[in-house]
């Protein structure tokens, strides 16, 4: 038998997680988008130790979080937010961490993480989301920067050095020629862009065809790989994967948790309105079905992986994760389905995290699920 798990164990493991998409956002967006992850997880630090002085000289309560945790948080915040054009950004989100930590939390009364807390808050406040239909806003001095370094130009390039106009091209083909050197490209962020044209997309079926043809939509390939703006360290698809099956494998996380929540966010995606015309009403189903095979997985597809599901559901969805087999399964369910609804509700990816931070206020009620449905405690 293994040694104990204590609790510096698990957040060293956590630790070894976030190092290895640090890497990952190093190679894609260079050493911007690493230094604003370790400067989120360092002012989270910072904050936390500051307010822990606080909180025990007046004798509020304890403090039960140990610095390492808390600089494994905001590293992961750091990590799940893009490259931003505010410098502030990462302070602000730092700060606003270090104080979620004592609020709520594995060990608070409301089980939500203090990640998607902060991730919830820069959404509302818009910091960290823009418009697809409105170039010039995708353009101005707030919001994410929509670029990713060049092949030739990765780890080493900067992130901001990126023409004004969006590229169509395959990312393996944008190397930087002399007559317009550069170290990034601009791309429109897919998820954005599917869920802006989706009433179109779903009301012909050449639209999806057609914006793929013609490199308007980044491709599947790109996007598994991780050359797509997005979350810094999250971008690659396949490395989220193989992080979430090694999390499970550690049973650090619960497959359980994962297929509940990919079956409740394919079915509720399925079950979204859609306006095919005017006084015309249908479901997003009615209208793939309609469609060739190859068209309504892609679409389907491209909601799921392009969009933070994977993050969300394999990443952050195990910091607070029920107890209880049949809990773990309510709590991927509500995921699933709330933050796809959301997501098409809003026109926004970032509201993927909703559906997280719904099944954390529920965990702890969850816990006490311990019946036969769907399975016995694990």
């Amino acid at each position: 038998m293994g040694a104990p798990r204590t609790r510096r164990r698990v957040d060293v493991e956590w630790l070894c997680v976030a190092l290895v998409m640090l890497l990952s956002g190093l190679v894609f967006f260079g050493w911007r988008g690493v230094s604003q992850a370790v400067t989120t997880g360092l002012l989270a630090l910072a904050g936390h130790l500051l307010l822990g002085v606080v909180v025990q000289t007046l004798k509020l309560r304890e403090n039960h979080d140990p610095p390492l945790h808390a600089f494994v948080l905001g590293l992961l915040l750091g990590l799940t937010l893009p490259v931003v054009r505010q410098p502030w950004m990462p302070v602000l989100t730092g700060l606003l961490l270090a104080v979620s930590m004592h609020l709520v939390g594995r060990a608070r009364m409301f089980r939500v993480s203090p990640v998607v807390l902060v991730l919830m808050l820069t959404w509302m406040l818009g910091v960290t989301t823009t418009g697809v239909a409105d170039p010039q806003s995708r353009l101005s001095p707030f919001g994410p920067l929509d670029a990713v370094l060049r092949p030739d130009r990765v780890i080493v390039g900067d992130v901001r050095k990126a023409p004004e106009e969006y590229g169509r091209r395959p990312w393996k083909e944008t190397r930087s020629v002399p007559e317009q050197p550069s170290d990034a490209i601009r791309r429109l962020e897919p998820a954005r862009l599917i869920l802006t044209e989706k009433q179109r997309l779903l009301s012909d079926p050449n639209q999806l065809v057609n914006m793929l043809i013609s490199g308007e939509l980044i491709t599947i390939e790109d996007i598994l790989r991780g050359a797509t703006p997005g979350t810094v360290g999250a971008s690659s698809r396949v490395l989220v994967i193989v992080l979430g099956l090694g999390l499970m494998y550690r049973r650090l996380a619960h497959k359980r948790v994962a297929l509940w929540a990919l079956g409740s966010a394919t079915l509720t995606l399925w079950m979204m309105p859609v306006v095919v015309a005017e006084g015309q009403h249908s479901i997003v189903i009615a209208r793939l079905v309609q469609m060739p095979l190859s068209v309504g997985v892609t679409f389907t597809g491209y909601m799921l992986l392009a969009s933070p599901f994977l993050v969300t559901t394999l990443i952050l969805a195990p910091m607070t994760a029920p107890i209880s087999g049949a809990g773990r399964a309510i709590y991927g369910c509500l995921i699933g389905a709330v933050g796809v609804a959301a997501m098409w509700a809003f026109n926004i990816p970032q509201a993927m995290f909703l559906g997280l931070f719904v099944a954390g206020l529920l965990s702890k009620a969850l816990d006490e699920l311990h019946g036969g449905f769907p399975g016995r405690v694990t």
